[in-house]
């Protein structure tokens, strides 16, 4: 049994069985969902790096890269090798390594000790822990999709969705955020540019779009190998978000028949927009985005007006959603 602290996380020492020469440095850094407890200074033998690893590895953790470890394990020989950086979270019962996988890999293969800092966390649930996961940065960044699969994996919600799915609708709510709120795109409303990580945070709040999302893209999207990745871009999806919040029902009919391409007559907007997102590329330059979300916007009007078309022209960007 741990001789566990009054925080929940006991000594480094006490975790693994071991003496590994502890010192202990305090700081703050808390986050939603999670709250950090301490740092101490290490020195990681390589039996200690196999208990580590030992420990409940974060289910959103990337898979071992043998060509990082070899980087690592060059830079520990050379001498240009500073400190490891490993963080663990105690989240209920358990002990999960969020940060330090590769440096602990290369301290094993190489049977040497290296001087490492040591943060403990505390995490109150899935959510939590996925989003402290994301704020180590583990050299070089996760990309939106990575960042996408750790939120994943701390959400009830979102659990068994495609990763994939998942960043086109989050592309599609953070393009609807810019043209509804004037900002330029990757920015917050308040002009600051997202990062990854809270791109991915994006999808938390709206779930009941996200599914109508998925209801038209399909529940197991992929990168469409029939060309059918044209409806998937993210100035479509965000106007299907926006017709969705207008009218649920009426999205649902328009959008299915614009994706199926059944049952509508010359001069219907639904087979002209399908026709025009189709055929031109409208997911490249801030132009063409704004173009094909124009589009839509002005397909849906004249679709819920019935008013028929002989040329789609795409509407201003300020312009009234009809319900």
């Amino acid at each position: 049994m741990l001789n566990v602290a009054r925080s929940g996380a006991p000594d480094l020492s006490t975790l693994i069985g071991e003496t590994v020469g502890l010192g202990h440095a305090q700081r703050s850094l808390d986050g939603p969902g999670f709250r950090y407890v301490r740092t101490e200074q290490a020195n990681i033998a390589p039996s200690s790096a196999e208990k580590i690893l030992a420990l409940n590895l974060f289910e959103g953790q990337r898979a071992i890269r043998p060509a990082r470890v070899e980087m690592l394990k060059q830079k520990i020989e050379s001498g240009f090798f500073r400190k490891a950086m490993i963080a663990i979270a105690v989240f209920g019962e358990k002990h999960v390594l969020v940060d330090g996988q590769h440096t602990l890999h290369a301290v094993v293969e190489l049977d040497c000790a290296v001087p490492a800092t040591v943060d403990f966390y505390e995490a109150d649930t899935d959510l939590g822990l996925s989003r402290l996961f994301t704020q180590f940065n583990n050299e070089g960044g996760r990309t939106q999709r990575e960042h996408m699969a750790a939120f994943r994996s701390g959400s009830d919600h979102y659990r068994e969705w495609s990763p994939i799915l998942m960043t086109k609708i989050a592309s599609g709510l953070l393009f609807l955020e810019v043209v509804t709120s004037g900002a330029k795109s990757g920015q917050s409303p308040g002009g600051r540019l997202r990062t990854n990580d809270e791109r991915a945070l994006i999808l938390e709040g709206h779930e009941g779009e996200a599914e109508f999302v998925r209801e038209i893209l399909g529940s197991n999207y992929q990168r469409r190998a029939d060309g059918g990745g044209w409806i998937a871009r993210a100035p479509i999806v965000a106007a299907m978000i926006r017709t969705f919040r207008a009218s649920p029902d009426a999205a649902s009919t328009f959008w299915t028949q614009v994706r199926d391409g059944e049952m509508m007559k010359a001069g219907d907007p639904r087979h002209m927009l399908r026709e025009r997102l189709m055929r031109e590329r409208l997911g490249g330059s801030s132009r063409e985005r704004v173009k094909g979300y124009g589009l839509c916007i002005s397909a849906w009007n004249a679709y819920r007006t019935g008013e028929k078309k002989e040329y789609l022209k795409p509407s201003a960007l300020n312009r009234k959603v009809e319900v």
